[in-house]
């Protein structure tokens, strides 16, 4: 049978429910026993045992067999025997496991817990990796004691950190902070080390200020051997409506590598929320010198953005003004030629009626330089489309006006490739029509379907959009026909120069999808422009040409884990190869216990340009993979190489080994680069770089 009862201790104004198979009274020793499956609820506490004995002359409480002590916040303590007091405020047990916050596991011979939010572990061990029976835990602090005072600290005296079970080595003392502790002020576990053949062996030793609970430092100087200290810094704020940070670094190195004597980069973004619809925001990265990313982080930037404006969403609709300033890295960039943007403004919306869609485009900017040619431009675009569908035919028709002014300040100094006149304000006036056909056709069987849909693309438009009269052509510089932009009317990326005059895109797309051998996917098409146009680049595939190259791409999916692909571009006058990508990507399990997933990657370019006959490029290929060794493990790495008609020789090469585990993780990475730039001082590396991390869980 089993037996409630609900006992109030008046003297102290303290109540317990407790819940057991059967309760006996001993008149003598004053006790009560309580047998079975014993439950004993206060306070949000809960206590478990097979057996409790309460004296209520000392007010403690004896429980013995299977014994489980809940806190109120769900730590779970785990002992043979527990003596625990009449208020919950004090509690001794023996031979005992416990499960604290974060996951945090403690087996000691003897622990004493003190109400609300202390514990002495004496003779223990501690993990918070997983622990079975049959199993011993990854890796394990083996302590004399442990005092482990909730949301502060826990600290360890006479310890040895133990790797499966064997001690690794030795350390009389040390204090972290409890896991579910508040961030404060104090020095992290350095996870992080490097090597670079430009600063020999970095130690990171990273320190943590807390300011306030908004705003935060981190210190993370990198002390090298060859060239003194790399100071690093980040700064962050948080506000109710938004953020900023701040990301710094500097070093004076030792040994000059060709750089200024005085190193730095600086990055900074923010954001701050007027509404849901509108928000102010920012951006700044600068370097010291064009090469100093490469020489330290192996980064390869072309240019740093820096920005500052105010946006607005709402739905489709969206406005902008920014102002943007650029630091160009590469060999030939020039500061005085750099431009500014002050600023740049755009205004979109779109307007829906009766399946019509009416777009409103308006744009502006300001852009300035040092020594060169400033420009102030205005564009507006107005469109209208709808789509009409007849049986299986879709048509598709816009008819687009576009409107641009630009002022130059000195037309005759600007940079030109083309022949231009010398106007200094110069306008442009572009309509025109496009009508799109489709016409997809579907076969479906029980076994496989079919998708065939050829496209067709017309454009009408003047053939006198005035792109000479543009002298300096700032965002449409680059363009390329590609099977990605195929059925694209403007392939120009900005707003300088636009494509115009008749012209024409067609092919043909197919899909077929089938239960056995996967699925295929096929393009294949042209453009046609009715006079030719010499102010495409030459190895655009489009210049001076009235039918363009041919592009295409085939792809193959014939299982979940496997993808191949091959992009090409051919010449439409002798069908040279002008340009070919080979693709390959591989994934799957191995159903293995050793060697449980294999993931490989393939990318072959093949390059036959006409302009860049002089680097002689012919081909690339570049080869990653990875190996995944009993799920945590994984070993894998990254090689490109570049061939010419004489030579081949290596870009990078990249490799890694790393672990993640429940309770531990780290890396291990190597790079070796082998390109060079002697203008920027950027020069190949001397063996290798090593960037290794190790991260143990509730530790760092």
């Amino acid at each position: 049978m089993t037996f409630h009862m609900h006992v109030t201790a008046n003297q102290n104004k303290t109540a317990y429910s407790v819940v057991a198979d059967s309760t006996e009274y001993d008149k003598n020793s004053n006790t009560i026993t309580l047998k079975g499956k014993v439950e004993v609820f206060k306070n949000h506490y809960i206590l478990r045992a097979n057996k409790i004995v309460y004296s209520k002359e000392t007010k403690k409480a004896f429980a013995y067999g299977d014994v489980v002590l809940i806190t109120p916040t769900g730590e779970e303590i785990y002992a043979k025997e527990l003596e625990i007091d009449n208020n919950l405020k004090e509690a001794i047990s023996y031979s005992l496991s416990a499960r604290l916050a974060k996951d945090n596991k403690f087996i000691a011979r003897h622990a004493r817990h003190y109400y609300p939010d202390r514990t002495d572990f004496t003779d223990v061990v501690y993990t918070p990796c997983p622990v079975c029976k049959d199993k011993i835990p990854q890796w394990q602090i083996r302590s004399k004691k442990i005092y482990y005072e909730k949301k502060k600290d826990v600290s360890y005296w006479n310890n040895f950190f133990e790797l499966y079970g064997m001690p690794v080595f030795y350390f009389p003392y040390i204090r972290t902070p409890a896991p579910d502790a508040e961030p404060r002020s104090g020095f992290l576990f350095p996870s992080n080390q490097k090597y670079r053949d430009v600063y020999g062996y970095g130690i990171i030793i990273p320190y943590y200020y807390r300011i306030s609970n908004t705003q935060d430092l981190t210190y993370s100087p990198i002390i090298t051997t060859e060239q003194g200290v790399l100071h690093r810094a980040e700064y962050r704020k948080l506000f109710k409506r938004g953020y900023y940070n701040f990301n710094a670094h500097y070093i004076r190195p030792r040994k000059l590598l060709g750089g200024p004597n005085n190193r730095f980069y600086l990055r900074g973004n923010s954001r701050y929320s007027i509404n849901n619809n509108w928000w102010l925001d920012g951006e700044i990265e600068r370097v010291s010198d064009k090469s100093y990313l490469s020489n330290y982080w192996d980064r390869s930037e072309s240019y740093l953005t820096s920005s500052a404006g105010i946006n607005y969403v709402n739905n489709r609709d969206y406005s902008y003004i920014k102002s943007y300033h650029f630091q160009g890295l590469r060999t030939d960039n020039r500061e005085s030629e750099t431009p500014v943007i002050l600023p740049a403004a755009r205004y979109h919306k779109d307007f829906f009626d009766n399946n019509n869609k009416y777009s409103l485009d308006i744009g502006a900017s300001n852009i300035v330089r040092k020594k060169s040619n400033n420009t102030r431009r205005g564009s507006l675009v107005i469109g209208w489309h709808k789509t009409y569908f007849w049986q299986n035919h879709q048509i598709g028709v816009s008819r687009n006006v576009r409107a641009d002014i630009y002022d130059f300040d000195d037309k005759n100094s600007a940079k030109v490739a083309l022949d231009q006149n010398n106007q200094k304000i110069v306008q442009r006036l572009l309509p025109e029509i496009i009508v799109g056909w489709k016409y997809p056709l579907l076969k479906k069987t029980e076994k496989y379907s079919v998708v065939l849909e050829p496209i067709v693309d017309i454009i009408l438009s003047p053939n006198s959009s005035s792109n000479r009269n543009i002298s300096v052509n700032e965002d449409s510089q680059a363009i390329e026909l590609e099977d990605s932009n195929l059925f694209s009317t403007n392939r120009y990326s900005g707003s300088d120069f636009v494509e115009h005059g008749v012209r024409s895109n067609y092919g043909v797309f197919t899909t077929l999808m089938t239960d056995n051998i996967g699925e295929y996917r096929f393009l294949f098409g042209q453009s046609y422009l009715a006079h030719k146009n010499n102010e495409y680049p030459i190895d655009s595939g489009l210049r001076s040409k009235n039918f363009s190259d041919y592009v295409g791409r085939f792809s193959i999916i014939p299982s979940d884990f496997l993808e191949l692909y091959y992009k090409m571009r051919l010449d439409s006058r002798d069908h040279t190869l002008r340009k070919g990508e080979f693709g390959s990507n591989i994934r799957f399990d191995t159903g293995n216990n050793i060697i449980t997933k294999i993931e490989l990657g393939t990318r072959f370019n093949q390059y036959n340009l006409i302009e860049s006959e002089g680097a002689e490029i012919k081909k690339s290929l570049s080869l990653l993979g990875n190996m995944y060794i009993y799920k945590e493990w994984y070993i894998g790495g990254e090689v490109t190489k570049n061939f010419t008609s004489s030579a081949s020789f290596n870009v990078h090469t990249k490799a890694h080994i790393g672990y993640t585990g429940d309770c531990t993780s780290f890396k291990i990475s190597a790079m070796k680069k082998d390109t060079e730039d002697a203008r920027r001082n950027i020069r190949p590396t001397k063996g290798i770089s090593l960037d290794w991390e190790i991260h143990l869980k509730n530790i760092n």
